[in-house]
């Protein structure tokens, strides 16, 4: 059968009839069907493939499932901001890389406030000072050791080694005759982060020695005001002040520094209500700079509890300079033991040094706050010149942010004692009375209602 026409849309058949060879026309026809599929390339992938699948991304919205394959196709981040930083020598570069990797969760444990502040990521600056300052690093390290340590309920033991090698690396550095070196806010930050380390092992001549180290470096830089980095002047002052609260020594930097005047900046677009008058109502012998911190606690914890349920943030600079005006103010004043004064003082110290001392993780125990305060409710407990409602709030800010669960035995039954005189049959009774006075329920709220329950169950063990 002769081939048909080649431009024909209809399939060719050949069929051979005989050893005769076929014609040439149909030999040709043979070999193109025997070629079929053969001389077939790959398509060539378009090495443009990107821009058309960001094309296609842009311009239609229609196909998300195409879209999300485009956006998987998308290579992942390789590494992390720390995989170009060159490490000190003296340091283990893996050891760096994975204590820095916690230092934002490390540094929001210091704060029972955390969920209101503001932490940032460590930014590429952060990283160069820390390459360049190995007792800096080696601190940052030890003190993520400690945080671990503290989290899971271990002594300190595991960082031992770590902490004689920053005091190695310390001293190494304080050696040399580089006197900007050695004055340094990366200097001071190591002995701060030592300071803190020994108070809250327990270690307080320790703690004291690296005080007075600092306080010596702040007057040969010529004071408090040459320092600009907030944090930095937050976590020195915290460890001033939880050394007095718990030796009762007086404070290293004094209360005329800058940072202790009232009043304080708080936002001109945010009034507070004023009920002070009404919270020391028949209290006439209260003294005036008493009523002046309490209002201005007050205003900070109103933001607090304001920027908590709104899920805000306030500023460094607010905390820094609510906390060392309210706190050292407090600890300068002196009045007699026993009296409404004393009392209320007692009362504040318990609630700031909660607020702004206190971190999450682990609960520091201030001995000489903690006796002064025993012995003031010993003394007013007979005293007719204090409210109801004021002495529910000062036993209730004594049980969550002073006392210990040894401390229980005679707490409780103070307030039952109170609790009854008032009338009080619940929790939320007694919580509508303190929290017009002064009450952070983000750090107070749990504690409270646990112990307040603890007191009318028999089991003696829920004491915060």
């Amino acid at each position: 059968m002769p081939p048909g026409n080649k431009s024909s849309s209809n399939p060719q058949f050949i069929i051979s009839t005989g050893p005769k060879k076929a014609d040439p026309e149909t030999r040709t026809l043979i070999r193109s069907h025997v070629m079929l599929g053969r001389n077939r390339r790959k398509k060539r992938q378009d090495s443009h493939g990107g821009t058309e699948m960001v094309n296609t991304l842009i311009g239609s919205h229609d196909d998300m499932s195409w879209a999300r394959r485009c956006i998987f196709a998308l290579p992942r981040k390789v590494g992390t901001d720390l995989s170009f930083t060159t490490f000190p020598d003296a340091i283990d570069p893996r050891a760096a890389a994975e204590a820095l990797s916690y230092t934002v969760e490390m540094s929001k444990a210091k704060y029972v406030l955390e969920s209101c502040l503001i932490f940032d990521e460590l930014n590429s600056i952060w990283n160069d000072q820390l390459a360049l300052d190995a007792p800096l690093l080696q601190s940052v390290i030890f003190m993520v050791q400690t945080y671990f340590d503290l989290a899971g309920g271990r002594n300190n033991t595991s960082s031992s080694q770590i902490h004689l090698k920053t005091l190695q690396l310390l001293r190494q550095k304080l050696s040399f005759s580089d006197e900007k070196a050695q004055l340094a806010d990366a200097t001071v930050f190591v002995v701060v982060n030592l300071a803190i380390h020994a108070h809250i092992s327990g270690e307080h001549k320790s703690a004291k020695h690296h005080l007075e180290g600092i306080r010596r470096i702040v007057e040969l830089r010529g004071g408090l005001g040459e320092f600009t980095q907030t944090k930095l002047l937050i976590e020195l002052h915290r460890c001033d002040i939880g050394m007095s609260l718990h030796t009762g020594t007086n404070p290293v930097f004094s209360s005329n520094d800058d940072h202790s005047r009232l009043p304080f900046p708080y936002p001109d677009e945010i009034s507070f209500p004023r009920e002070t008058n009404k919270v020391f109502d028949g209290m006439e012998e209260l003294d005036d700079e008493i009523v002046e911190v309490w209002d201005a606690m007050a205003n900070f914890c109103s933001l607090i509890n304001l920027a908590a349920e709104a899920g805000g943030r306030i500023r460094w600079e607010l905390f820094l300079n609510t906390m060392t005006a309210v706190m050292y103010r407090l600890i300068h004043m002196s009045f007699d033991v026993g009296s409404v004064n004393e009392a209320i003082r007692l009362g504040l110290l318990g609630l700031s040094s909660h607020v702004f001392l206190q971190w999450k993780v682990v609960r520091t125990t201030y001995a000489h706050l903690r006796a002064c305060y025993r012995k003031c409710l010993d003394s007013a407990e007979d005293l007719d010149s204090i409210p109801t409602r004021v002495s529910s709030w000062l036993l209730m800010i004594g049980a969550v942010s002073v006392f210990e669960r040894s401390d229980a035995s005679w707490l409780r039954p103070r307030l039952r004692k109170n609790a009854m005189a008032c009338g009080f049959k619940s929790w939320h009774e007694i919580r509508d009375v303190v929290d017009p006075l002064m009450w952070i329920p983000l750090v107070q709220e749990k504690a409270g209602k646990d112990f307040y329950d603890s007191v009318f169950t028999p089991e003696p063990g829920s004491f915060p």
